[in-house]
């Protein structure tokens, strides 16, 4: 028998991880842990678990769908911006 979490420690735990990914991007730049925290945050709807995603108003999975392309953008920059990933390619390119 599962037990579910009340949505107001769902809201909060999305608010906090909301908090500390955007605090990754703003203040340490660290874009791969901004990736992770706003990753996690989308585990914790802050809306009504117990509606369809057809059924959520369109701002609900508006909202959702901004924040996953948020979270990619950040996995991308990590990814970009990473000077041991570009050396990797590189080094496939030039066969080492």
């Amino acid at each position: 028998m599962s037990k579910k979490i009340s949505p107001y420690v769902n809201r909060l735990l999305y608010s906090g991880f909301v908090i500390f990914g955007f605090y990754s991007i703003l203040f340490k730049h660290q874009w791969g842990d901004a990736a992770m925290y706003l990753g996690i945050a989308l585990a914790f709807d802050p809306f009504d678990q117990e509606v369809s995603w057809k059924e959520r108003p369109l701002w609900q999975r508006a909202c959702l769908v901004v924040h996953l392309a948020i979270v990619a953008a950040c996995f991308g920059m990590e990814v970009g911006t990473n000077d041991a990933v570009a050396e990797g390619v590189r080094d496939g390119w030039n066969g080492k």
